[in-house]
């Protein structure tokens, strides 16, 4: 018996033995010793003191995100084609953008191109799928002009002496 459970006694004082010596490589503080330690940490008024490391970012985001609000096979064509070719573009690389689509069994399918809340492109899609290329085309070299435009009249406009709007 002691030898059907050999094998296993080694495995398991295998896998402690690594998991110390992983730990110690990793630097994994030893709950005994943090308690001890947390007693000698200063205090401020309102609780132990973090340095900087612990806080939040405030101004982490996401950006360069792409969303897809289209429902018909010609919305979803349309986005594949425009995210193909936001790609290639360096300006459009870090812009977070929302393709919507209203489909009409009658004109086709609406589709409109939105950054915070501000359309940069629509355009009215025909049924066909072939011509989905080029109005993926035109909307990307759109968009590209009117964020470029947005971004130069934001620099223009950036005034240290003047606040946001207050309310």
């Amino acid at each position: 018996m002691s030898r059907a459970n050999s094998p296993i006694a080694l495995v398991v004082v295998m896998v402690m033995l690594t998991a110390t010596s992983w730990a110690q490589d990793v630097n994994i503080p030893d709950p005994q010793r943090a308690a001890s330690e947390q007693n000698d940490t200063p205090e401020g008024k309102d609780g132990p003191v973090l340095d900087d490391s612990y806080k939040p970012h405030s101004s982490a985001s996401l950006s360069g995100l792409l969303i897809d609000r289209t429902i018909t096979m010609i919305g979803k064509t349309f986005f594949r084609q425009f995210s193909q070719r936001r790609l290639d573009s360096l300006l459009l690389s870090d812009v977070s953008l929302i393709v919507h689509e209203r489909p009409s069994a009658r004109w086709g399918s609406l589709i409109w191109i939105a950054e915070d809340n501000r359309i940069l492109y629509q355009a009215t899609l025909p049924p066909r799928l072939s011509d989905v290329d080029q109005y993926a085309t035109a909307a990307v070299e759109q968009v590209e002009q009117l964020h470029l435009q947005r971004k130069i009249m934001q620099a223009l406009e950036n005034n240290g002496d003047l606040a946001g709007d207050e309310w």
